[in-house]
C-alpha cells in the first residue's frame, strides 16, 4: 500500500501585510528531498499557499488518511507561520508523525521537540535522511538507528549519528512534477504589473514590467566552504560543498525547459561560484546549447576578484544578468572576526570587473556584531555608499545583525547578555535583518540616524519613488550627492516633501507613493528591504 505524506510549505510573509513574494521561489527544498522517497512507493501532496488560495482547507483535505506531516522554514514569518500550523496539526492528528528540516529547525532542533510538534528533526542535508526515516515508520524500525536525525529521549535533546554529505549527482533530479509548475507562472506574470514584490530580482535585459520574464528557481550545490561566524551554514554542513557537475546541471536544465518554458533561472545556492572550472564549464554549455536563458546566482567578493576575465567574459555571454554577493563589513579588524576575509579595496575591484560586463551586483552588508565599534559600522555605512554612487545600477543593502543559533558570533551575542528567543513568534518577526532587537537598540544614535537615512535615501537615488515634478528631480540629485559626500544630517528638502506629501495625503489629493520601476527587493516610502535569505 502506497503511504501519503502532506508537505506544507509555510508561508513566506505575513499576508496581513499584503505584500506578495515573488513567484518564482518554489518549495525547491521539498522537490529535492521528495525525490529519493518516490522510489520507494511514497506519494506526496505539497501545499504551498504561493499557488493555493486556501492553504488550510487544502491542507486539511489532504491530512485525512496521511501516513506523515513534514515541513521546512527559514528565519522570519515561515518560523511563526509553520509552527502555528504544527501546533494545529498535533492538536488534530495526535499520533500522527511529524518531521521538520531546513535553517532554521537544524539549529534549533530543541524548540520542535520539546513542544512536541516534531517527532524528529532532520539535521542538514535531508534527501536520504527523510527517506530512511519514512522507511524506518513504515517498516517500525527504531527511527534512533537513521542517520542525521535530532530526537526527543527522556526529556533530552539526542542525536543520532552524524550523517555524511552526499553529492548531489548520486541523486535524483528535483520533483519538479510534484507541483503545478505553470501556476507559479501564472502568479508571476500576474505579479508583473506592480513593483511592490518581495525578492523579485531585476529584470534581465529585454523583460519589464510590460515583458514579464518567466522564470523557475533551482538548487545546483549545497552548502558553502566560508568560515562566516555570523552565519549557520558552517555548523549545519560543516564548511562542505557538493555541486551538481557542470554537464549534469545543463542537461536537466535542458529538460525542464523542454517541459516547462522559461526565461530565468534562479539559483538558490548558498555559494554557486565555489569552483570556477565548473561555473566556466557551465557558461560553455549554455551557450554551446543556445539555451537563451538568463541566470542569477550568489558568489564570493574573493571569488570574482580571483576569476580570469574569460569566465567573467563567458558568465556574460551564457546570461548572467546579476550575482549576489555579501560583502558585510568594511573595515579589516570586523572582517577578521567574521572570518570572510576580504581583502582590502577588493569590494570595488570585484563590483567594476561586473559593472564593466554589465552584470549587476546585489551587495550586502551588516553592520552592529557583537563589539563593533561605531568607526566600523561607520565605515560599512561609507563604502556602502561608495559602491552605490559609483555602480548606480547595483544594489548595496546595509543590514542589522541577527544573532542565530549556533554560530560563533551568536555565541559572543549571548555572552554579552543576548537572549535567543524561545517564541517562534518572536523569531517568525525577524523579517529581513530589519527588527527592533537588542542589535538595533545598542547602536549609537548617530549611527542609527544614518543608517535610516541611508535606507531612505538609496530609494530615491535609485529613481523609485514615482514623480515627475521638478521637485522630485531634485530630491534624486539630493539623494545621490547626500549618498556621495555621507551627508545624513539635516535632511530638510526630504522633510519638506514629507510634510506635503502628508497634507495632500489629509485632504484626499494625493495617493500613497508607488514605485516608479521595479529593483532588487522592494523600496517603498524610504524604506528598503533585502532579498537576502537567512
Amino acid at each position: 500500500m502506497t503511504q501519503r505524506v502532506v508537505m506544507y510549505y509555510p508561508e513566506r510573509g505575513d499576508p496581513k501585510l499584503g505584500q506578495p513574494y515573488s513567484a518564482d521561489l518554489m518549495p525547491l527544498e521539498f522537490l529535492h528531498i521528495l525525490s529519493p522517497a518516490l522510489e520507494h512507493d511514497f506519494e506526496f501532496d505539497i501545499i504551498d499557499s504561493m499557488v493555493e488560495p486556501d492553504p488550510m482547507g487544502k491542507l486539511w483535505e489532504k491530512l485525512e488518511g496521511a501516513f506523515a506531516f513534514a515541513s521546512t522554514c527559514i528565519v522570519g514569518y515561515q518560523v511563526a507561520d509553520g509552527a502555528s500550523v504544527a501546533e494545529q496539526v498535533r492538536s488534530k492528528y495526535p499520533d500522527l508523525p511529524m518531521i521538520w528540516g531546513g535553517w532554521f529547525p537544524s539549529v534549533a532542533p530543541e524548540l520542535y521537540l520539546s513542544r512536541d510538534l516534531a517527532n524528529a528533526v532532520c539535521l542538514g542535508q535531508g534527501e536520504v535522511t527523510f527517506t530512511e526515516w519514512l522507511l524506518a515508520i513504515r517498516n517500525g524500525t527504531p527511527v534512533d538507528e537513521v542517520a542525521g536525525l535530532a530526537l526527543w529521549r527522556d526529556g533530552k535533546l539526542f542525536h543520532t549519528p552524524k550523517r555524511d554529505l552526499v553529492a548531489l549527482d548520486d541523486l535524483p533530479p528535483p520533483a519538479f512534477d510534484l507541483i503545478d509548475v505553470e501556476k507559479y507562472l501564472d502568479v508571476q506574470e500576474s505579479q508583473a504589473s506592480t513593483a511592490k514584490v518581495r525578492y523579485r530580482f531585476p529584470d534581465p535585459p529585454g523583460y519589464s514590467m510590460q515583458k514579464p520574464y518567466r522564470a523557475v528557481s533551482y538548487f545546483s550545490s549545497y552548502g558553502c566552504p566560508e568560515p562566516c561566524t555570523f552565519c549557520c551554514s558552517p555548523l549545519v554542513t560543516d564548511r562542505r560543498w557538493k555541486a551538481l557537475d557542470a554537464e549534469v546541471l545543463v542537461d536537466r536544465i535542458v529538460e525542464l525547459k523542454k517541459i516547462y518554458p522559461f526565461d530565468v533561472v534562479r539559483f538558490q545556492d548558498a555559494n554557486f561560484g565555489v569552483h570556477e572550472k565548473r561555473v566556466k564549464r557551465f557558461c560553455e554549455l549554455l551557450i554551446e546549447r543556445d539555451l537563451n536563458i538568463h541566470w542569477n546566482a550568489t558568489i564570493e567578493v574573493e571569488t570574482i576578484v580571483r576569476y580570469s576575465d574569460e569566465t567573467l567574459d563567458l558568465m556574460r555571454d551564457s546570461g548572467c544578468h546579476m550575482m549576489w554577493v555579501g560583502a558585510e563589513a568594511a573595515a579589516a579588524e570586523t572582517q577578521e572576526y567574521i572570518r570572510k576575509g576580504i581583502q582590502q579595496g577588493n569590494v570595488d575591484i570585484a563590483m567594476r570587473r561586473m559593472w564593466e560586463r554589465n552584470i549587476k551586483i546585489g551587495l550586502f552588508w551588516i553592520i552592529g556584531y557583537p563589539d563593533e565599534t561605531p568607526a566600523s559600522m561607520r565605515e560599512t555605512l561609507t563604502l556602502a555608499a561608495e559602491m552605490k554612487t559609483l555602480y548606480p545600477t547595483c544594489t548595496s543593502e546595509v543590514l542589522l545583525y541577527r544573532p542565530l543559533p549556533g554560530t560563533v558570533s551568536g555565541e559572543h551575542a549571548e555572552r554579552n547578555g543576548y537572549e535567543m528567543p524561545l517564541s517562534f513568534d518572536t523569531w517568525g518577526g525577524m523579517v529581513e535583518y530589519k527588527f527592533e532587537n537588542k542589535t538595533y537598540e545598542s547602536l549609537p544614535d548617530d549611527i542609527k540616524r544614518d543608517y535610516h537615512r541611508y535606507t531612505y535615501l538609496v530609494p530615491w537615488f535609485d529613481g523609485l519613488v514615482k514623480g515627475r515634478s521638478p521637485y522630485h528631480r531634485f530630491l534624486k540629485w539630493m539623494a545621490g550627492y547626500r549618498l556621495r559626500n555621507h551627508r545624513y544630517a539635516w535632511t530638510v528638502e526630504f522633510k519638506l516633501y514629507d510634510l506635503g506629501k502628508r497634507f495632500m495625503q489629509s485632504l484626499g489629493l494625493k495617493r500613497r507613493p508607488q514605485l516608479a520601476a521595479r529593483a532588487a527587493g522592494v523600496a517603498v516610502e524610504g524604506t528598503s528591504h533585502n532579498v537576502r535569505e537567512a
